[in-house]
């Protein structure tokens, strides 16, 4: 083994073994999962501290809520699911701190919210950030609320290499069979409907890199739940026979065809020198429409702008017809754009263009148009 890869076999072995130089040069920044074919450094959030945690607002750099009220939350993660809202105490708008005492969640309230059902998001942070620095990035809260829906967040906890990540897939990002993150989400959404009027119908996903795999995880273990899922520069099992969804679910993968963390082609990652691979945004939205009854075949739509300082709409849309109700297969490429649109690699000051700010309303309304039959 030789040339770039071998730095990266090297940079990943100083991360396990806690050897400073490389540490400090950078070497042990954000560990995402990465494009085998690929020598050049990853992006991160800049929002994210060193150790991986971020820092919350109101709240410490431990990777707790940013939540500025309390509401009631169980004392395990374990156990039978909360009972649905039963018509009791309508929460004020603003943030609520949900779910299990030793891993709590944010739930956001509109306002406006007067015990009527209303939507819920989840949203899912990539490898490295946290509940809030994926709100920095992503800016959800303002589309949430403007379209009258519920925002839930949480941290995901940290890997072998002191990095949050989610364990989602066969290929990301955990590799062993704990943390439950799959039972742990829904049991934080049961917590959230036992909390406020949620809309069954209308519960979706929204996951971007290590998040988009557990958007898809979500859809496979709980389609029963999730209306629909949006995975950001995310991927599908890499055995697609891993996933056997109970029913259709509405899938929307968006991917910049320039991404060299999570290669838009599909590629393998190298994880303590173990390569893990995971498909490409074209077989993850073919693998859906099988799940979901789709046609085999893709048809080229419109194009959209979902990334600013452009000159023109640099997204095309193909989406699979003929899917069974509840079911959708679609994909937008991001023309040109990487991993992490608005946030420079902190070593070669690369990086893409920010996303339009029209970016959070387009997601959600592409998935608010798509409830449960």
């Amino acid at each position: 083994m030789s040339g770039p890869r071998t730095g990266r076999v090297g940079a990943l072995l100083a991360c396990c073994l806690g050897l400073a130089g490389l540490a400090e040069a950078g070497g042990c920044r954000e560990l995402e999962p990465r494009a085998a074919e690929d020598a050049g450094p990853s992006t991160t959030s800049s929002s994210a501290s060193s150790s991986g945690q971020g820092t919350s607002s109101g709240g410490s750099s431990s990777g707790q809520p940013d939540a500025t009220t309390s509401s009631s939350s169980s004392s395990s993660s374990s156990g039978a699911p909360p009972p649905p809202f039963d018509g009791g105490p309508v929460l004020a708008a603003g943030d609520h701190v949900v779910g299990p005492n030793d891993r709590p969640g944010t739930l956001t309230v509109p306002t406006g919210y007067t015990g009527e059902p209303m939507p819920l998001f989840l949203l899912l942070h990539g490898t490295g950030q946290t509940a809030a620095s994926v709100e920095t990035f992503l800016k959800l809260k303002p589309a949430t609320e403007a379209k009258g829906a519920f925002l839930l967040r949480a941290t995901a906890k940290t890997n072998a290499t002191t990095y949050t990540a989610w364990n989602a897939t066969d290929s990301c990002c955990m590799y062993t069979t704990e943390p439950d993150d799959s039972t742990y989400l829904a049991g934080l959404v049961a917590q959230a409907q036992s909390t406020v009027a949620v809309d069954p119908k209308r519960i979706y996903v929204i996951g971007h890199s290590s998040g988009g795999f557990m958007a898809y995880r979500m859809a496979c273990d709980h389609a029963d739940l999730v209306a629909g899922v949006v995975s950001l520069a995310g991927a599908n099992y890499d055995d697609a026979a891993l996933c056997r969804p109970s029913e259709p679910v509405h899938v929307l993968q968006i991917h910049g065809d320039a991404d060299t963390t999570v290669a838009y082609g599909g590629g393998s990652f190298y994880w303590y020198l173990l390569p893990y691979a995971y498909p490409g945004a074209k077989q993850t939205v073919a693998d859906w429409a099988g799940y979901n009854g789709c046609g085999t075949t893709a048809t080229a739509g419109a194009t959209l702008e979902l990334v600013a300082d452009t000159t023109d709409r640099e997204t095309t849309i193909s989406a699979h017809a003929g899917c069974r109700p509840g079911g959708a297969a679609e994909l937008w490429t991001m023309r040109g754009v990487g991993h992490t649109p608005g946030i420079a690699d902190p070593l070669t000051t690369l990086g893409s263009p920010a996303f339009d700010p029209t970016f959070a309303t387009q997601m959600t309304e592409w998935l608010l148009a798509r409830p449960k039959p």
